[in-house]
């Protein structure tokens, strides 16, 4: 396959050569970018692409359209139910580690008096099933 190699290390050369052109050169050779309809080349673009490259029907082209917005809806479907799922596990996670520490420091706080069940609490480590090793740093504070 032959290809052809254009360098343009200055592209304000191209600017200049687009100044001294006349009327005829301009209009035979446009290469100003400024002045093509994008959505129209982009389209004749993609059909070109789809006929020649692809070797694809033009006829199956509303069946692809549809196919596409089903893919479309699919994905942001799984991204909503991935993120609920992330941000159940963090609310589940968030409201049982909230509901055991402060329950267990509020009775820690408001049996102070009682030091036998405090005491009992601290060499069992556990309260009403749940284990409270997190709170044994507080064993020392308790004892003085």
């Amino acid at each position: 396959m032959r290809e052809w190699n254009f360098p343009s290390q200055n592209p304000v050369l191209a600017v200049l050569l687009m100044d001294k052109m006349s009327v005829q050169e301009k209009n035979t050779f446009n290469f100003d970018v400024r002045k093509i309809d994008w959505e129209t080349y982009m389209t004749t673009f993609a059909v070109g692409v789809r006929e020649y490259l692809f070797k694809d029907d033009l006829s199956s082209l509303p069946a692809a359209r549809k196919n596409l917005n089903k893919m479309k809806l699919l994905r942001m479907v799984v991204r909503f139910v991935i993120l609920g799922l992330v941000l159940l596990f963090f609310y589940a996670f968030w409201t049982k580690f909230t509901t055991e520490t402060s329950s267990i420091v509020s009775f820690l706080f408001q049996n102070t008096n009682n030091s036998s069940t405090v005491q009992d609490i601290l060499e069992n480590e556990t309260f009403c099933g749940v284990k409270t090793a997190h709170i044994l740093p507080l064993k020392s504070v308790l004892e003085s």
